[in-house]
């Protein structure tokens, strides 16, 4: 209403159309307000809320670039221990090296971990689960977020004789 106060100096003076002008103001701040709400609740849509992840352990394939990465951020930045499962460890360093840096001291630096996975392979991720069952025992897995895939234009196949889209996105 404090915008409003030089308005009300034209009602007290008398001046021709000052109650006009406060009833368009109050009429145009409510309209703002109705078309802020349904802006807000329809197009952006609700606020992201986060959700206390401490204890918990993360997998998330193709976590060195894009999504996968925002993924792995705030993760690690709602406490969770996140697994990086990339293929290149190079890239996957440098993932780890700019979430840090993005979140600052929010993510302390044993929560973010590399281990390899190549997903067009059968035997990488037999050796992935293993190494997995093996040092996580009966802690096991809280989330897996599914990221890595390919879009290839061309057949390729694997070492193992599979078809590369298929073997990398579906199998």
């Amino acid at each position: 209403l404090l915008p409003l106060l030089p308005l009300a100096v034209f009602v007290e003076k008398g001046e021709p159309g000052a109650v006009f002008l406060v009833v368009l103001a109050l009429f145009l701040a409510w309209d703002g307000f109705i078309i802020h709400r349904i802006w807000r609740r329809f197009v952006v849509g609700p606020r992201f809320e986060t959700v206390d992840l401490r204890g918990k352990t993360a997998i998330v394939t193709g976590a060195n670039t894009g999504i996968g990465r925002e993924t792995s951020r705030f993760l690690a930045e709602m406490g969770a221990k996140v697994i990086l499962a990339c293929r290149a460890q190079a890239r996957a360093e440098e993932a780890i090296r700019l979430i840090l840096k993005e979140a600052g001291t929010k993510i302390d630096p044993g929560q973010l971990e590399f281990w390899p996975l190549d997903v067009s392979s059968l035997q990488s991720v037999g050796d992935f689960a293993a190494t997995f069952q093996e040092k996580a025992g009966h802690n096991g897995l809280d989330i897996l977020i599914n990221n890595a895939g390919v879009m290839l234009n061309e057949k390729m196949v694997t070492s193992e004789g599979l078809e590369a889209t298929m073997a990398t996105n579906h199998y």
